[in-house]
């Protein structure tokens, strides 16, 4: 066999094996069981106040975004597409939210229930109990004498199957479709004999004669025994059966499993803002990139140039990794400055310098109804804005803010005013 085809088999099997151990097997007793509960209870709460957690820094994230935006009075305003996108993903997200959490929190509540239930069962579950009575001669067993016995309660020992079931990781139960839980009833026997000891046979009423008892309480389903109690001294058991059933069963859990998994697949939506390819991959912000900055025409296939062109903007106003959100895109919101009113009169401060939700709400407001007022002002003169631009390219004399001064070119040593 050649060595790549050796290497293949060998691949194949590793992967079998791990697919093999990876597989949920049942829970086989009651303290497993409620681990099993417990740990996935647990996950499912850690998640849904995660996303929770992540939801709120999103809404501020969004907030300073959306102030940053309103009050930038550059064009191209390159954070109008970050703030639109974070705006519209807020709303989806919290949506999402909404139509998981009730479902996580009944999921939550179900396995507590349930591994409640299994707690009892292992707390219950007690090694045999028995007492007897003894003759004390004559005919008759109402002059039998016993020794009073207190009944101890019981402490479970440490759970058997805690290493194997400390494997099954969180995500791996939150996504099985059958979790593998096991129906366990609490079952009761009570047991009688009529021995001198156990397996040696009463032969009258004697000091050396008793009557005995025995008291089963666990998980194992017990059964009664056929009547007459016999001579050989061996208990046989006169009453059994279950004491304690699962309110909730394991079909029950599995029932609502499939709910529980499109609950957490919503739940994975809800991602952080902090990341720049969450924006960069939305057709709001390329779209923004090749019709606002680039002036190419809505429904146009971008040539290799153009492509060429877009991504050299996005990586410089944008970047290319998660990471640059922090580097490139909020630098330039928490730089902005913005306006909004203080307790007594107007104040403006970097974004970063603003605390209060209010006074960014503040700064919205102030910024965008500005906007509106000088929209309704008298437009000036085809001459008069050629002579205000032209005023303010002569008065720059640096190259690079000249060419992007709105209206100016940088020509022949000096700034003038874009013709054409």
């Amino acid at each position: 066999m050649q060595p790549a085809a050796k290497a293949k088999i060998f691949l194949f099997l590793t992967l079998a094996t791990l697919q093999c151990a990876a597989e949920l097997q049942e829970c086989t007793t009651a303290c497993q069981c409620e681990m099993r509960a417990t740990n996935l209870a647990n996950h499912l709460g850690q998640i849904l106040e995660q996303k929770i957690q992540t939801l709120a820094a999103n809404g501020q994230t969004a907030l300073r975004v959306l102030t940053a935006a309103a009050t930038t009075h550059s064009r191209p305003n390159y954070l109008a597409p970050i703030a639109a996108i974070a705006t519209e993903e807020l709303s989806a997200q919290a949506a999402k939210l909404s139509t998981a959490t009730p479902v996580i929190m009944e999921g939550v509540q179900r396995l507590k229930q349930l591994a409640s239930h299994y707690q009892t069962l292992n707390r219950l579950s007690i090694t045999p109990h028995q007492n007897s009575i003894a003759g004390t001669g004559g005919t008759a067993w109402e002059r039998g004498t016993f020794t009073k016995q207190t009944l101890v309660q019981h402490n479970p020992a440490d759970c058997a199957q805690k290493t194997t079931e400390e494997k099954n990781t969180g995500h791996d139960l939150a996504t099985a479709k059958d979790l593998k839980f096991k129906d366990l009833k609490l079952h009761a026997g009570l047991s009688m004999t009529c021995a001198r000891t156990i397996g040696t046979a009463c032969s009258g009423v004697s000091s050396a004669d008793k009557i005995w008892a025995q008291l089963e309480l666990g998980q194992t389903v017990l059964a009664t025994e056929a009547s007459p109690l016999g001579n050989d001294g061996n208990y046989k058991r006169i009453s059994a059966g279950p004491i304690l059933n699962q309110l909730i069963t394991p079909a029950n859990v599995n029932d609502n499993q499939t709910q529980m998994i499109a609950a957490l697949d919503d739940l994975n939506t809800i991602t952080s803002f902090e990341d720049s390819m969450f924006f960069t991959a939305k057709d709001t912000l390329t779209n923004f990139i090749s019709q606002q900055v680039l002036g190419i025409a809505p429904g146009t296939t971008l040539s290799t140039e153009q492509q060429k062109e877009q991504a050299a903007q996005i990586k410089a106003n944008y970047g290319t990794e998660p990471t640059d959100f922090q580097k490139i895109i909020w630098q330039q919101v928490q730089h902005t400055a913005a306006t909004y009113a203080g307790v007594k009169t107007l104040e403006t401060k970097k974004i970063e310098q603003i605390n209060s939700d209010s006074d960014l709400a503040s700064a919205i407001t102030l910024s965008l109804g500005k906007s509106n007022s000088e929209t309704k002002a008298a437009c000036p003169t085809v001459e008069e804005s050629a002579e205000q631009i032209q005023k303010e390219c002569k008065a720059e004399t640096d190259k690079d803010k000249c060419n992007n001064k709105d209206g100016c070119e940088y020509k022949n040593g000096s700034a003038m005013l874009k013709r054409g």
